[in-house]
């Protein structure tokens, strides 16, 4: 007896010293992974990019190959496009930047302008003695002209640098859809008879494509309406200013907003009038709430979406990680982490952390709620009932 119980105390020292050390394994891998992609950015994101696109194209790559479209047919028209239309929103942004760049002079005059007309008014109106000056540096704190020109030129350059990687962005991109064609008979190959491991493998794929085609959708579309509003009330850099809205999209409730800011500003810089500038803001404010609040969470639904804490958490990882680009693809990544983790019956909980109920699970959840509430009473009124005889 004595020595069956010794036994088992050494077992369960064992198995805590055995996950002890696998615990501290996992943590000093996640650092290593950490550093190893952080220190390898500039090969690693041109890769994530290509992924990301190729997984968009992923759906139309199957459509025309089930419909008899050969494959070497396929993958040069795919390529050719796709690469065409990157290159040239690239090359459009990069012009629109540099033009910004080169006007900054002209563009901060003409806001100084507008703040001293504004100063001019609020002084006869309410007599106060309020210099331009001070009020420029109210609204704006310590505005230095070459701080912000610092901070655009490291922009430019950050936007740069990837247009250098975009040699290596498309050979990856072109080695993807090459192997992408032959994707389900590699999965099959390594299942073999493993019918879950193919669901499973097939299952995060296909979440994967819908959530990127689907995000992607609905961002050329909010950029298409701030380039129409952007069109007809005739300011300046439309293009520039629908470009950052796409991209921001990706990022929710944070990215709407900033987006709506550059646009802003620029009609309030243009235009002698404040009406400009309040239709502008009305506009585009009414197409972003429209869109994030009603028409994505629509048609995204529950399950591809993340909750606040996990978006914060993945803008602070991935920004710390990538920087600007990380923050842009914090929430396609995280949303693949969650699809992945869902697969894992041990991580399921994690991506149950990460996501929140839907309608039905909010439902039942509050049924329940309700039900043991009920019994709760009545044993009470049981309890006193017995008490009181």
């Amino acid at each position: 007896m004595h020595y069956t119980s010794t036994m088992k105390e050494t077992l369960e020292k064992i198995f805590h010293t055995t996950r002890s050390i696998r615990n501290g394994l996992i943590l000093f891998m996640a650092a290593g992974l950490v550093f190893l992609l952080k220190t390898l950015s500039t090969l690693i994101l041109p890769l994530i990019m290509a992924i990301l696109l190729t997984l968009i194209v992923l759906p139309l790559i199957f459509g025309l190959k089930d419909r008899g479209w050969p494959i070497a047919l396929i993958v040069p028209i795919i390529a050719l496009i796709t690469l065409a239309v990157v290159f040239l929103i690239f090359s459009i942004f990069i012009n629109a930047l540099s033009e910004i760049i080169n006007q900054q002079d002209q563009l901060f005059v003409m806001l100084e302008k507008k703040v001293d007309k504004i100063i001019l008014l609020v002084n006869d109106r309410y007599s106060l003695n309020t210099t331009g000056e001070e009020a420029f540096r109210w609204l704006f704190g310590e505005f230095d002209v070459a701080r912000v020109t610092s901070m655009i030129r490291t922009a430019a350059s950050g936007v740069g640098s990837f247009g250098r990687s975009f040699f290596l962005f498309m050979l990856y991109y072109i080695f993807l859809l090459i192997g992408s064609s032959s994707y389900r008979e590699y999965v099959d190959f390594v299942a073999q008879d493993d019918h879950r491991l193919m669901q499973t493998i097939s299952s995060v794929q296909m979440s994967i494509s819908t959530y990127m085609v689907i995000k992607s959708a609905i961002s050329l579309a909010t950029a298409l309406i701030v380039f129409l509003i952007c069109t007809i009330m005739q300011i300046r850099f439309a293009f520039l200013w629908s470009v950052i809205t796409f991209f921001l999209n990706f990022v929710p409730s944070i990215g709407s907003i900033i987006a709506t800011i550059p646009p802003v500003i620029m009609a309030f810089i243009q235009y002698d009038t404040f009406t400009p500038m309040i239709v502008t803001l009305s506009l585009l404010t009414a197409t972003q709430m429209t869109i994030g609040n009603f028409l994505d969470p629509k048609i995204m639904g529950d399950r591809l979406r993340l909750n606040t804490v996990t978006v914060v958490f993945g803008l602070v990882f991935w920004g710390y990680v990538w920087g600007i680009p990380g923050s842009l693809l914090s929430v396609p990544m995280m949303v693949c982490v969650k699809l992945m983790l869902e697969q894992s019956d041990s991580l399921s909980i994690l991506a149950r952390v990460m996501g929140y109920p839907d309608k039905e699970s909010q439902k039942r959840t509050r049924r329940r709620l309700k039900r043991r509430e009920r019994r709760s009473i009545i044993q009470q009124i049981k309890e006193d009932t017995i008490r009181e005889e």
